[in-house]
């Protein structure tokens, strides 16, 4: 049985604000209170294995190998070795092949129909003649999950493992050129009087552009990206703002490589977006320390709950244009 260590991530420093802190607080301040002011942690230890997972092994892959598609799917390998051992991961390896050649032979199939699969294990024609690897999947599922006792999986082992390995496979036909720097993490103050802050970010990936830097963020969870979403996205500007600041400028690109979905997007950032951004920026950390000083008179403040956390952003006011924190796609033009 294998002891692994506590799930690798990319922490910060007591004291400092990231970006997922403050989104947290601005969304939900329960959410808020229980992880960063209570300090619980609902990760059991390390112990929960999720899409997050699945992006700390492809951060790491890439990291370490980049161009190197063997190299890539070698790192997931090891990585998950390490935590399910070694007589796993060799079942893994050996029903992730049938199941890629059955894949194979449900496209072909789909084919002769005009027809393209996004998902052939949920066609007829996988649940006619391949359901029996979905039989010897649910037992490795099973098998890898009694490996470590305790452990929360969101998504099942094999999807965990599926996911990784089909995120390093897009990844170099995705990557636009080398990169410059990775895993840069850098900080500054934001905001101003009592609502300033020390925020920090780790930024994934740095390439070069002519005079000129990209700054680059990998994705790898459930849901997809558009152009629209990068350009109001509050990370991008808060690594853009951080960048800058610390002299790694000019950024001359946004880059969202989505390593699910197999898309690149690229934003040429100008003043319209940065200006939209620092609104929010500052407006969430003014919101932000409001909590704060609720949270710390001990009194009650209101959770959006059965709302999934969502903040009803963009509404029908950024369609009309009376909203200077969001940039419609339509309305955005490079300098």
């Amino acid at each position: 049985m294998s002891n692994p260590d506590k799930l690798f991530t990319y922490g910060y420093g007591e004291g400092l604000l990231s970006n997922s802190m403050l989104q947290a607080a601005i969304t939900c301040p329960l959410k808020y209170q229980k992880l960063y002011v209570e300090g619980i942690d609902p990760q059991k230890n390390g112990l929960w294995f999720n899409a997050a997972f699945v992006g700390n092994v492809v951060h790491h892959a890439i990291e370490h190998h980049d161009h190197d598609l063997e190299g890539l799917k070698q790192s997931v390998v090891e990585q998950f070795a390490h935590y399910f051992g070694q007589a796993i991961i060799g079942r893994t390896i050996s029903l992730t092949a049938l199941v890629e050649d059955a894949y194979k032979v449900v496209q072909k199939e789909g084919e002769k129909w005009g027809r393209i699969y996004k998902a052939p294990r949920m066609t007829s024609y996988w649940k006619k003649n391949y359901s029996g690897l979905d039989t010897f999947l649910e037992k490795l599922d099973r098998d890898a999950a009694m490996v470590i006792p305790g452990a929360t999986f969101e998504m099942s082992y094999s999807e965990l493992f599926e996911r990784a390995m089909t995120a390093v496979k897009n990844w170099t036909g995705l990557r636009v050129a080398d990169a410059h720097r990775t895993e840069i993490q850098l900080r500054a103050v934001m905001g101003e009087g009592d609502w300033a802050r020390e925020m920090v970010g780790s930024i994934d990936r740095i390439e070069q552009r002519g005079k000129g830097y990209a700054m680059c963020d990998y994705k790898s969870g459930r849901w997809g990206y558009d152009i629209e979403k990068v350009i109001n996205s509050d990370q991008f500007y808060l690594y853009d703002h951080l960048m800058r600041v610390n002299g790694y400028g000019p950024v001359v690109e946004w880059v969202l490589y989505d390593l699910t979905t197999d898309q690149c997007i690229r934003i040429v950032p100008n003043e319209q977006i940065r200006a939209a951004g620092k609104a929010r920026l500052e407006n969430n950390l003014r919101y932000m320390h409001q909590i704060e000083q609720v949270l710390k008179a001990g009194v009650e403040v209101p959770v959006p709950a059965g709302s999934s956390f969502k903040t009803g952003c963009p509404c029908i006011l950024s369609q009309t244009g009376d909203c200077n924190f969001y940039v419609r796609q339509e309305n955005f033009t490079s300098d």
